[in-house]
């Protein structure tokens, strides 16, 4: 067992209203996700709204952080209001809840800044895969691929809808939905040269 430490970001409100208690608790909007991925014998785990990613082994000693610089994504107004519009959407059919939740985002404390990152892979040569965060309504998802000293290789975009199952070493395996909404699973092809992978066709 890996023992790490883990990094949660929640914000926790309690309302009343006449006759009982309302208890809810909340992520903050945009608060860094905490993501991790598992090789045969190191695990990395991130959790902070800039591009580091911790490096641990078997034995839960630290031995890299994988850093890239570089500025943060702003958090427009344009994507808040976004966010807001999604969630009340959610509780449409409940008019009471629809109303905690109406009010719960109009006082929401958002993230001052998109996260650098919003998953972690690893494919079977263990090489590290960091899916920069794509907020809602993005259709292409940037994954920066890393070699196992944390040397930053290649970018590839990826389709959002791609539910990545398995990376290897010529192939990506997907679930994706077809044109009619089901979900299908896809072997695409993946080629390295010189070690840097690029996605082909099926």
């Amino acid at each position: 067992i890996v023992r790490v430490p883990t990094f949660v970001t929640t914000y926790r409100e309690v309302r009343t209203r006449p006759g009982r208690t309302f208890v809810g608790a909340h992520r903050v909007p945009f608060a860094p996700p905490w993501a991790f991925a598992v090789a045969a014998d190191r695990l990395y785990q991130g959790g902070r709204a800039h591009y580091e990613v911790a490096v641990y082994d078997t034995a839960g000693a630290l031995r890299l952080l994988v850093r890239r610089p570089g500025p943060l994504r702003p958090l427009t107004q344009a994507i808040r209001d976004d966010y807001r519009a999604r969630q009340i959407a959610t509780a449409a059919g409940n008019p009471e809840s629809r109303r905690d939740m109406e009010a719960w985002m109009s006082s929401a404390p958002f993230a001052d800044s998109l996260p650098a990152y919003r998953q972690l892979r690893t494919d079977l040569d263990g090489m590290l895969w960091v899916r920069r965060y794509d907020p809602p309504g993005d259709t292409g998802s940037t994954w920066s691929v890393h070699d196992r000293d944390g040397r930053w290789l290649t970018d590839l975009t990826m389709p959002t809808t791609w539910d990545i199952q398995e990376i290897g070493r010529d192939y990506v395996l997907v679930v994706e939905p077809d044109e009619m909404g089901v979900e299908r699973v896809r072997l695409y092809r993946l080629t390295r040269g010189e070690g840097t992978p690029a996605v082909g066709s099926r």
